[in-house]
C-alpha cells in the first residue's frame, strides 16, 4: 500500500484490507497469527467506528493511522501496538496508550472536536 487512505466504518471490507496491509498481514510469507491477529484489529476498529460516525481514519503506510472528524482540519495519530492495544500520539509527542479501538476512539474523537 503506497499512498494514504481515508476510511469510515461504511467501507467495511477495503478498511480491513488497508489496516491488514499496514500491518504486514497481506504479504504473501505472512504467518497465519499474523493474519488472523490483524484480521481481529480491523475488525474491532470498523466497529468501533460505527460509533463515531464523524470520523474519518487515515491509514498511511509510513506513520500507521490517522484520524479527522469530518469537517475539523486537526488530526491525531494512532497507532497498533504489538501487545494489542491502540494509541494516540498528539503533535506534543505525548502517548496516551488506551486497550481497545473503542476507548481510542472514544477519546480521540474528544480531543478532535476541542478545536
Amino acid at each position: 500500500m503506497a499512498t494514504n487512505m481515508n476510511f469510515k466504518a461504511s467501507d467495511g471490507i477495503t478498511l480491513t484490507a488497508a489496516v491488514m496491509g499496514r500491518m504486514g498481514a497481506l504479504e504473501e510469507d505472512a504467518p497465519a497469527s499474523l493474519v488472523e491477529w490483524a484480521t481481529d484489529k480491523a475488525d474491532e476498529l470498523r466497529k468501533a467506528l460505527e460509533k463515531h460516525p464523524d470520523v474519518i481514519v487515515r491509514v498511511m503506510p509510513t506513520l500507521g493511522f490517522a484520524m479527522r472528524v469530518e469537517g475539523h482540519r486537526k488530526r491525531l495519530i494512532a497507532e497498533l501496538h504489538a501487545a494489542g492495544g491502540w494509541g494516540t500520539f498528539a503533535s506534543d509527542g505525548e502517548t496516551n496508550e488506551y486497550r481497545t479501538a473503542g476507548e481510542m476512539l472514544d477519546e480521540a474523537d474528544e480531543q478532535l472536536r476541542e478545536d
